[in-house]
């Protein structure tokens, strides 16, 4: 899809997202409190304006820590406490006791697509001081809610489909977007403010490809917001007889986005 622009696979946002692991205390509320459900429905705005994220709680999906991280509670002695008779202690108060915060930030779009051969692909994050900066930052505030709440902090290092602990920073998420994103011309990105590929009418991308950059939230609501507003776009489009979608008084409408990175 390289003929679509030199953007395209690229730019990924993953809306900076950090997890951590803790052990509710005796006393509080368990974690498995609202059967059924992956998170306790809370959000907290509070570090948006001074660290640009937003937290949230879940509770341990095993998809996301048991599966994919290695877990010890913080301040056992040993290096093996993730497995063995530990391990069986800590898996004992693991639906009851423990709980996952996870924050979402304005990183920029610093993953990409590549092509490894024989028409296979992988992701890959391009990890610079500034993302080890956000990481770093984030882990500690996650885990400073943490200790001032009465909570143990579960050390989880993360691994990968062998088994093996990742030697660098490693983040998950399923909120990716940006690989075709919008912008006001070719060369910043894939697609114009309604979606349309440049240099390709009547082409369109309404899915979180499009959107331009991190969030801080969960992308699922703008992402609907977007691809309605794009769908209502061409509506109107069609009914005035399938002029070039960009009718008049939609220009105004992009000029006063700006879309920009």
């Amino acid at each position: 899809m390289h003929f679509f622009g030199e953007h395209v696979g690229k730019n990924i946002a993953f809306n900076g997202s950090v997890k951590a692991a803790g052990m509710l205390p005796e006393g509080f509320i368990e974690g498995d409190m609202l059967s059924g459900r992956s998170h306790p429905g809370m959000i907290s705005y509070q570090f948006f304006d001074s660290m640009g994220i937003t937290i949230s709680s879940a509770k341990p999906l095993p998809l996301h820590i048991v599966s994919a991280a290695h877990l010890s509670l913080r301040g056992h002695d040993g290096t093996s406490s993730y497995w063995g008779e530990s391990n069986v202690e800590l898996m004992k108060l693991y639906r009851r006791r423990m709980i996952v915060l996870y924050a979402l930030g304005l990183t920029p779009g610093s993953a990409e697509i590549i092509c490894t051969g024989n028409n296979s692909f992988k992701a890959v994050l391009n990890v610079d001081s500034n993302l080890r900066h956000y990481h770093r930052q984030t882990l500690a505030l996650l885990h400073s809610i943490f200790e001032r709440n009465g909570c143990r902090v579960i050390e989880a290092r993360r691994i990968n489909d062998e088994g093996t602990e990742f030697e660098d920073i490693h983040f998950d998420t399923t909120h990716m977007i940006g690989s075709c994103r919008m912008a006001n011309r070719k060369e910043e990105g894939v697609v114009d403010a309604w979606g349309e590929l440049f240099d390709y009418p009547g082409m369109f991308v309404t899915d979180g490809a499009a959107i331009p950059s991190s969030l801080a939230v969960n992308s699922s609501l703008t992402i609907l917001a977007n691809a309605e507003r794009v769908a209502a776009h061409l509506v109107r489009w069609y009914c005035r007889g399938g002029n070039h979608p960009i009718v008049q008084e939609s220009k105004s409408e992009v000029d006063a986005a700006h879309i920009n990175n």
